[in-house]
């Protein structure tokens, strides 16, 4: 999905039913967060990104991307919606 992506979840919610324990879930969306730091200030209320985590993502989005014929098919499906 070619974006940065996190869930918050309420580790002591047993006693909840289903899907009611995911407080925060970003970077659904194709290309929703291209920068780890766009995706760090909307996570602020809930916790905070390490700085070498920071780093990493960083560097890891400065890495050359070449999908396969298949991710391509994949992209190609998102773009259009």
């Amino acid at each position: 999905m070619r974006t940065f992506f996190v869930s918050v979840v309420d580790t002591v919610a047993e006693e909840k039913e289903e899907g009611e324990y995911v407080l925060l879930w970003l970077g659904t969306k194709y290309d929703e967060y291209k920068d780890i730091n766009d995706l760090a200030i909307s996570l602020a209320d809930y916790a905070i990104i390490p700085d070498d985590i920071i780093i990493q993502c960083q560097q890891d989005a400065l890495v050359s991307f070449s999908p396969t014929p298949l991710q391509q098919l994949t992209e190609d499906v998102f773009h259009e919606n």
